[in-house]
C-alpha cells in the first residue's frame, strides 16, 4: 500500500520534516509474478544495451533521441507548454547527454489530438531514450493520442516516460492506469514511468522537469534516475507554492530507480556515410571548386566547448594523396551538418577520385568503449573500404587522330578529337591547327 490519498510513495521513505525520500523510491504495480518477470527481463535488456550493441549509428543513435509531446487546452496554454518544452530541449541538446529532440505539438482545442499518431509510433519503434508529455491527462489517457503501448514494436529500446500532467501517475487502485500499460507490457513499452498521482500545475511540473534534464546531462550524469529525481525534487520540498509541495509528495516513479538512462563512458565520433553529398553532383574542370557536405555524429558522451581537427584528403586517379581540409571544428553533441568548399585541381584530378574524411584526426580526444577510436573515418557502406569516390571529368577536347608525332601520307588529312567526358552535353568547340606550338604562324587555320 501507498501513503495517504492520493497515493504518495515518496512519503514512505521521507522524514518527519521532508517529503523527499531518504533513498530513491520506485514502484512496480504488478499484480502477479508474471508481470514481475516481464519487467525484470526488460530491465536486463535495458542495462545490457549500452555495452552489447555495436558502435555504429544504426545501433546506438536511438539512445540520443528524445520525444516531446506538447498538449494543452487553449492556444495560450499550448504556447506556454511549448515554450517550457523548448527550454528543456535546448538544455538536453547542449549538455553532456547531447540529445536530439523531436517535438510534436497540439495545434487544436480538440480534447485529444490524433493526426500525428503514426509518426509518433514510428519514432518510438525506432527507439528513443526519453518520452516527455506535457499537457492535460487523466489516469488512463493524455490529451495527445499516440496509440496504446501494447501496439509498439520497440523491444530492447525502452524509454523513460515523463507524464507532466494530472493524475496520470495513479497506480494504487484495482484498475491499471496508463503507467502500468507502459511498464508492465512484455517486450515493448517503457523501462520506467514518472507522473503525479494528483493534480499537476504547469509551473511546478516545469521546474521539476527542467531540473531533471539539467542534472541528467550535468552534475548527475551517469547516476540512477531515482537519484536524479530526488535531487530535482529538493527545490520543491519546502516551497511556499502548494502545487510544488504536492508534486514533491505525489510524484511517483513506476520502475527501478537504479536505472541509468543510456550512459556513455566517453564520446564516439563517426562520419555518417549516408549523408555525404557533392554539389554539384557532376564535377568537371570548368569549376573552380565544389561543396562537400556530410553529417558529423557523436553516439557517445558530449563534451561541450571542445574542438577537434577534422581532416579531408583527396586521392587522385594516379594514387597521389593531398590534404584539402584541416579544420578545427566544435565537437558535436549528437549530429551536426558539416560543409566545406573544396578546390578543383587540374588535369591530374580527371578520373576516379577518392575523398577520405576523418573526425578527430589527431586523436586529441579519448573515445570509448573499445573500438571507438577506430571508427572515426568515413567507410563506404557498400565496399567496406575507407573513403567516398566520385568521378571528375573534363570538357576539353583531346586530339585522337592523327597520333602525336605521326606522319600522314594520305590526303585529305582528317583531324579527329574526342571529349574527355563521354557523356558531355552537345557544345560548340573552336578548332585550331598550326605548324608551331605558339599558334602564330601564317599557316594557322581556325574553324
Amino acid at each position: 500500500p501507498t501513503f495517504g490519498f492520493p497515493g504518495a510513495d515518496n512519503l514512505l521513505a521521507g522524514s518527519n520534516t521532508s517529503a523527499i525520500p531518504v533513498v530513491p523510491v520506485g514502484r512496480l504495480a504488478a499484480t502477479d509474478p508474471e508481470e514481475v518477470r516481464i519487467y525484470l527481463d526488460k530491465v536486463k535488456a535495458f542495462e545490457m544495451a549500452p555495452t552489447q550493441l555495436g558502435q555504429t549509428i544504426a545501433e546506438k543513435a536511438w539512445m540520443k533521441r528524445i520525444m516531446h509531446l506538447g498538449g494543452g487546452g487553449s492556444a495560450a496554454e499550448q504556447g506556454i507548454i511549448r515554450n517550457h518544452l523548448k527550454n528543456m530541449e535546448e538544455e538536453i541538446e547542449s549538455n553532456r547527454f547531447g540529445g536530439e529532440v523531436t517535438s510534436f505539438y497540439k495545434e487544436s482545442s480538440d480534447p485529444i489530438e490524433t493526426s500525428q499518431s503514426q509518426a509518433l509510433k514510428d519514432l518510438i519503434n525506432d527507439g528513443i531514450s526519453i518520452l516527455t508529455f506535457f499537457g492535460h491527462s487523466s489516469a488512463n489517457t493524455f490529451d495527445f493520442n499516440f496509440d496504446d503501448p501494447t501496439t509498439y514494436e520497440n523491444a530492447g529500446r525502452y524509454p523513460m516516460v515523463f507524464s507532466l500532467g494530472c493524475f496520470s501517475g495513479q497506480c494504487h487502485s484495482g484498475t491499471p492506469g496508463i503507467g502500468e500499460r507502459f511498464v508492465l507490457v512484455d517486450e515493448r513499452g517503457a523501462a520506467a514511468y514518472f507522473a503525479s498521482t494528483g493534480y499537476g500545475f504547469v509551473s511546478a511540473l516545469d521546474r521539476f522537469a527542467d531540473k531533471f534534464y539539467t542534472l541528467l546531462g550535468g552534475d548527475l550524469y551517469g547516476q540512477g534516475i531515482g537519484d536524479i529525481m530526488k535531487a530535482s525534487m529538493l527545490q520543491l520540498d519546502n516551497s511556499t507554492v502548494i502545487g510544488e509541495r504536492e508534486l514533491a509528495q505525489q510524484g511517483t516513479l513506476q520502475g527501478d530507480p537504479a536505472l541509468r538512462l543510456n550512459v556513455h563512458p566517453a564520446p564516439d565520433y563517426l562520419i555518417d556515410g549516408a549523408t555525404v553529398d557533392f554539389t554539384p553532383n557532376l564535377l568537371n574542370l570548368q569549376l573552380d571548386s565544389f561543396s562537400l557536405a556530410f553529417d558529423l555524429v557523436n553516439i557517445g558522451l558530449h563534451l561541450p566547448d571542445t574542438t577537434f581537427i577534422l581532416q579531408i584528403d583527396q586521392e587522385f586517379p594516379d594514387g597521389e594523396r593531398v590534404t584539402v581540409v584541416e579544420a578545427s571544428v566544435p565537437t558535436p553533441a549528437f549530429r551536426e551538418k558539416m560543409e566545406f568548399r573544396i578546390p578543383l585541381f587540374g588535369e591530374e584530378s580527371v578520373g576516379l577520385n577518392t575523398f577520405y574524411i576523418k573526425a578527430d584526426a589527431l586523436n586529441d580526444i579519448e573515445e570509448l568503449p573499445s573500438g571507438a577510436e577506430q571508427n572515426n573515418e568515413l567507410i563506404n557502406a557498400l565496399s567496406g573500404e575507407a573513403g567516398v569516390q566520385i568521378y571528375i571529368v573534363s570538357n576539353d577536347l583531346v586530339p585522337v587522330y592523327p597520333p602525336e608525332f605521326s606522319i600522314v601520307s594520305e590526303t585529305p588529312v582528317v583531324l579527329k578529337a574526342s571529349t574527355a567526358d563521354a557523356f558531355a552535353a552537345q557544345q560548340t568547340y573552336v578548332w585550331e591547327i598550326d605548324t608551331t606550338a605558339f599558334f602564330n604562324s601564317p599557316l594557322l587555320r581556325r574553324t
